[in-house]
């Protein structure tokens, strides 16, 4: 069993180090169901969870999510406030392909490029027939689940940025 306590990263019950009776309301063929605790039990459960070390610990929120992005929507807010780790400024954003201009900066030069948001990368194939040939696009999402068959595999080879992965890095 294992519980989400900060974005994406799950704590194995048995780091928790808690006494059997309580233990047992969270592992075991009792696990699941939710179970009532009282407060003294969830006091309990919280202080361990919050002993337990790591990558995201206190990350309970950043950028203003208090979760992994689970809509397009949520990507594009996290690539926001990631913006500045990218070096890049929004030029323009909108509802209809491609989702925004931005640009980023090579030593004291601003090179434009076109994005495309998505929760998985595998999500911009849907786009695929829409979007200019001649156009460079760069993918922005969550999760980059290697959609990608031969063509695309080179076509977008570098041009995916995986927030999951960026925010791992910088945290």
């Amino acid at each position: 069993m294992q519980w989400e306590t900060t974005f994406w990263h799950p704590v194995h019950i048995s780091l928790l180090k808690l006494r059997p009776p309580l233990y047992n309301k969270f592992h075991g063929r009792s696990s699941q169901t939710i179970k009532n605790l009282t407060e003294d039990e969830w006091n309990k459960f919280s202080d361990q969870l919050n002993k337990v070390s790591t990558p995201f610990r206190n990350l309970g929120m950043w950028g203003g999510l208090i979760q992994a992005p689970e809509y397009e929507s949520e990507v594009i807010i996290l690539f926001s406030h990631m913006l500045q780790h990218f070096h890049m400024r929004i030029i323009k954003s909108g509802t209809l392909c491609p989702d925004a201009i931005v640009e980023q900066k090579k030593g004291k030069k601003w090179k434009k490029k076109i994005v495309e948001f998505e929760l998985r990368s595998s999500g911009f194939q849907s786009h695929l027939n829409d979007c200019k040939k001649e156009v460079d696009y760069v993918i922005v999402c969550w999760e980059d689940d290697k959609w990608r068959d031969g063509r695309q595999k080179r076509l977008y080879k570098d041009k995916i940025i995986e927030l999951k992965k960026e925010l791992e890095n910088i945290l």
